[in-house]
């Protein structure tokens, strides 16, 4: 099982609902339900119970549920698992209770402040990101690109997970974006992309190809505009059952 590492942490995160999903929703899916039900360690098969809980939250808050559940039962008796629990109890009651979804995101982080392995500082960084995008959502952009600089991207570095690094550079792109700071916004999403490439991230690279594409129109760089979105059509031609042809053909 030595393999599942990637596939259990490399996380779906807090784009937005389109770009929760990999470009392939339903092979990762079934990949994690097999893992889940072939894995003999509990550990393993929390993971991905939560990776599942977190996969069909936007769609089907039952089966989201569901899935909740059985990682959170799994991942009794492991003080390592009941800490990252924490993040996907979280999760789920951001939209319902952000309020105490906050609370929840820094409680999961300080339990597992004591672990200094790779994957501890991955939630980690995922709780921050969590933790700055509802500010974001309260209007305070400002405080959202502080925490993502100079809380979610230094674990994201230490965990060494490239895609997340990735991820963290086009969220913080994004909050530049939203102050209408276009330029500032270019250059984090040209460093995210130039992460991306080098990973096996597709759904986090298509997305940033067609949030740098709009950046360039704002810009008025039509011509790198046109390059990017050519980028992110080459990239979905293999997943022609992908969401993302909707922000595709939107332009």
């Amino acid at each position: 099982m030595k393999q599942t590492g990637f596939i259990l942490f490399l996380v779906i995160a807090s784009f937005n609902a389109k770009a929760q999903s990999p470009l392939n929703k339903q092979r990762y899916a079934d990949s994690l339900i097999q893992l889940s039900k072939n894995a003999s360690a509990n550990t393993t098969k929390a993971k991905s119970s939560f990776l599942l809980s977190e996969l069909y939250l936007k769609t089907d808050t039952v089966v989201s549920a569901q899935y909740l559940k059985e990682g959170l039962n799994y991942s009794k008796g492991n003080k390592f698992m009941e800490a990252v629990s924490l993040f996907y109890k979280a999760l789920a009651i951001t939209k319902s209770n952000p309020k105490l979804a906050e609370q929840m995101f820094l409680k999961a982080d300080d339990a597992l402040g004591s672990y200094k392995n790779k994957e501890a500082f991955l939630i980690r960084s995922m709780c921050w990101n969590r933790y700055a995008t509802l500010q974001k959502l309260k209007g305070d952009t400002k405080a959202y690109i502080d925490m993502m600089l100079n809380k979610s991207i230094p674990l994201a570095t230490q965990s060494g997970n490239m895609a997340f690094i990735g991820k963290d550079y086009f969220d913080m792109a994004m909050g530049f974006k939203n102050l209408s700071h276009f330029t500032e916004a270019e250059t984090y999403l040209k460093k995210s992309i130039s992460i991306l490439k080098n990973t096996n991230a597709p759904h986090y690279l298509a997305l940033a190809y067609h949030v740098i594409s709009e950046n360039y129109t704002m810009l008025g760089k039509a011509k790198e505009a046109k390059a990017s979105l050519d980028s992110m059509e080459v990239l979905l031609k293999p997943y022609p059952q992908s969401e993302m042809w909707l922000d595709y053909y939107a332009g």
